[in-house]
This record gives structure tokens, C-alpha cells and sequence, in this order.
């Protein structure tokens, strides 16, 4: 029989791991929201925009409508794994609505 997924995550990456869904915030306004908080034990992460309005996404709390990485609505979205986008899976995350309130769907996979 084979490994679980379980078993081929701890082998991998040397630790138990943990999936945490919207750990933080599912919603960010047209004022700097942080979505998620520095994590050093956060391996990967994603962040979808489930709303009818575009959200900016940036590492720091001035991010604005015109300045960030831009996630489009209704499904822009963005993924981040530490074996290729380093020190960034771990840092703090914010985000400005432009348009209005817009909701996020975010997940993390954290070891512990």
C-alpha cells in the first residue's frame, strides 16, 4: 500500500504539517487590510478573490489601488510556496479593495 499524503509531507519536508483556511481575514476594505500575519513556520499560501471588485495585494501596509500586485475579480488569485518564492511565504500580506468591500478566500499550509 502507499505512503499517505501525510506521510509524504513529513518526509518531504522534514516536519508535520497543518492546513489553516482563511486564517486571518475574508474581507478587505478600501483602507489597508492585512490579510495575513508574519508566519516563519508557513510553507505555502493562497489568496482568491471571490468578489465583484478588484483587491492590490502588497507586503506592506502601504500598499495602494495603484501600487501592488493586482488581483483581478471574481477569481484573481494568488498562490506562494517556500521552495520557490522564499522568504515571501512567510511575510505579512496586505491588501486594499478598489471599488469596495471585497471578499477574499485564503488558505495556509504551516508546519508545526
Amino acid at each position: 500500500m502507499g505512503k499517505t499524503l501525510a506521510e509524504l509531507l513529513h518526509e518531504h519536508f522534514g516536519v508535520k504539517t497543518s492546513f489553516n483556511e482563511n486564517p486571518e481575514v475574508i474581507q478587505v476594505e478600501v483602507a489597508v487590510t492585512k490579510v495575513f500575519n508574519y508566519n516563519p513556520n508557513r510553507l505555502g499560501l493562497v489568496l482568491i478573490n471571490t468578489s465583484g471588485f478588484p483587491i492590490l495585494v502588497g507586503y506592506k501596509n502601504d500598499v495602494t489601488v495603484g501600487n501592488g500586485i493586482l488581483l483581478v475579480a471574481n477569481g484573481g488569485s494568488l498562490s506562494l510556496i517556500w521552495n520557490e518564492d522564499f522568504e515571501l511565504v512567510a511575510s505579512e500580506m496586505f491588501a486594499i479593495a478598489d471599488g469596495g468591500a471585497a471578499t477574499i478566500y485564503t488558505n495556509e499550509t504551516v508546519s508545526i
